[in-house]
């Protein structure tokens, strides 16, 4: 199970039009740090979901900060230069 949290980048690296492919359930917040709106999305036939991360072009380094409405940024060498 992966957990992602509106537009952030980092789940969309390497970007999946290359081919790569995340397996297993992904829970999905679709708001900025609203962590009590989710959605949950399966693989099919192997292939990752597009209805979750997938489905929104994902630019957001700001949304990798907040993860369950804590600021993880503390976890990053260069955190501060976000």
């Amino acid at each position: 199970m992966r957990l992602t949290h509106y537009n952030d980048i980092v789940p969309g690296v390497p970007p999946h039009y290359l081919g790569y492919e995340h397996i297993g359930t992904e829970i999905y917040f679709p708001e900025y740090r609203n962590f009590q709106l989710y959605q949950e999305c399966y693989e099919l036939n192997g292939k990752e979901s597009s209805k979750c991360i997938n489905s929104i072009f994902h630019l957001g380094v700001w949304a990798h900060r907040y993860y369950m409405d804590r600021d993880v940024s503390h976890s990053c060498k260069y955190a501060t230069t976000l």
